[in-house]
């Protein structure tokens, strides 16, 4: 059954790149599309424009087998959430047959054997995968650049950073290549890329996303989901990535919820100096006419968050010990370890420079502990401001700064921690859809396992369209 709420109105077909999953399935069950001419006419859209100069240069790969796989949905006339429709997977997970680079030429020989759980759980409903999308090389780092693929471009201005580390996916969205594509987030790469182009990106609550034969950054913050232009489209792909029946996050999915929610506004995350005062005035109106259409505002006293949530990080401390398990049961590589990593980059890049610190890192075990400490003190404020304000949601600008130029140093990412470090979901939305020159996100964090809650409110603001 198709979920409630109208698709985008902007739906004018995959010629145009503006469907969603929604719209593609209906074309699929009414068989004005079959998956075959869908994967034909991505590929033929990303074979003209992905590499061009001012292209998004989003995809890493195609997946040689796509073809066949379209064929076969095509004959199964399956009835799954996401049968027939092409999908895009960010280049640190695995694929059955293609590379896992994440975006290092050190990867190249990593060809997976088999299908990372999340990507077999999309198959499994359908899904036919397109190939994989580039992205920050080692995932760490928000302008997504790599030595292997270059740096990606932003799908709305390609004078601008795509954000990352899932810039591929995110700017593969926004050029109509597919309606929905996956990535991973640590702290802040699905949301980062995803507000830079005017999309939904949804890091889910820590733990709901198998990450069996993902490329590890931190562990304990790593979190695999879906980035698309809707966001019943982010509720279904959602579905499909855990794998689960009955307990559907697309089934929970619930009208009227902005018309009476609360929302924790945490004002010390909006910026007011230069470079940022747009972005917190974007947030602000998009707000303000939440509140005309029902929302209630609550301002939250954030003092000293946003140092408490830097704190109780621990990626410096994990990757070491994750990249060495995860090398060590592969066999297209000859590294094997973080030290193999840096004794083959240029010593004083950025890249080489964040490597040689989590290299340190590793043997600081009481920095760790501390850490983590600090993160269930994180969750544990967290938790009393959901209670003492009955709240719905606590809100914040998604990225305090606009995409930075291509090629300079983006600033800006610290509210996307709150969510990664706590283990929390969040959603960031399209602040004002259309209205502004560069894209603004806003974010909206829900308590564990409230993805639905969450979502509700990105239907209700998408199907206002911000308009009391």
């Amino acid at each position: 059954m198709i979920p409630k709420y109208a698709d985008h109105p902007t739906t004018t077909g995959l010629a145009n790149g503006d469907d969603t999953v929604r719209s593609l399935r209906r074309d699929l069950v009414d068989g004005v599309e079959t998956a075959t001419s869908l994967v034909t006419k991505a590929i033929a859209r990303i074979e003209a424009q992905d590499r061009l100069h001012d292209g998004p240069n989003a995809v890493a790969a195609l997946n040689p087998l796509a073809l066949a796989e379209a064929h076969a949905a095509d004959a199964s006339k399956g009835a799954g959430l996401l049968t027939g429709v092409p999908v895009l997977i960010k280049d640190n997970i695995d694929v059955a047959g293609m590379a896992t680079t994440a975006g290092s030429p050190l990867m190249q020989g990593n060809v997976a054997l088999r299908d990372a759980l999340c990507v077999q759980h999309l198959r499994d409903a359908g899904a036919v995968i397109l190939g994989k999308a580039t992205m920050h090389e080692w995932a760490t780092g928000i302008t997504s650049v790599s030595a292997l693929h270059g740096a990606v471009r932003n799908a709305r201005d390609p004078r601008y950073v795509a954000g990352g580390s899932s810039g591929g996916s995110a700017s593969a969205v926004a050029a109509g290549y597919v309606a929905a594509a996956i990535g991973t987030d640590t702290a802040g790469s699905i949301r980062i890329p995803a507000a830079f182009h005017g999309l939904y990106g949804l890091r889910p609550t820590q733990g709901t996303i198998d990450m069996t034969g993902i490329v590890p950054l931190c562990p304990t913050q790593d979190v695999a989901g879906p980035i698309a232009r809707d966001p019943m489209d982010i509720a279904l792909v959602m579905d499909a990535l855990r794998g689960r029946s009955g307990d559907t996050c697309s089934g929970k999915i619930e009208q009227g919820v902005l018309r009476r929610a609360r929302f924790g506004v945490l004002r010390t995350f909006f910026g007011n100096e230069a470079g940022t005062a747009q972005v917190s005035a974007t947030c602000y109106a998009a707000l303000e006419q939440m509140r005309r259409q029902g929302a209630e505002l609550v301002d939250l006293d954030g003092t000293g968050r946003s140092a408490l949530t830097n704190a109780a990080s621990t990626a410096d401390f994990e990757f070491a010990a994750a990249i060495a398990d995860y090398l060590g049961r592969r066999d297209g590589v000859s590294i094997r370890r973080l030290d193999d990593i840096l004794a083959q980059m240029p010593p004083g890049s950025d890249l080489a420079k964040v490597l040689r610190r989590r290299l340190l890192a590793a043997t600081n075990a009481e920095g760790h502990r501390t850490a983590i400490g600090l993160r269930n003190e994180l969750r544990h404020w967290l938790h009393s401001q959901f209670r003492m304000h009955d709240l719905t949601a606590i809100v914040y600008p998604t990225m305090r700064r606009l995409p930075a130029r291509l090629g300079t140093t983006q600033e800006g990412s610290e509210n996307v921690c709150l969510s990664a470090c706590s283990g929390f979901p969040a959603l960031t939305i399209p602040a004002l859809p259309g209205e502004t020159r560069l894209p603004v996100g806003l974010e909206f964090l829900g308590l564990p396992d409230r993805e639905a809650t969450l979502l509700s409110i990105a239907c209700d603001w998408q199907a206002g369209r911000g308009v009391a």
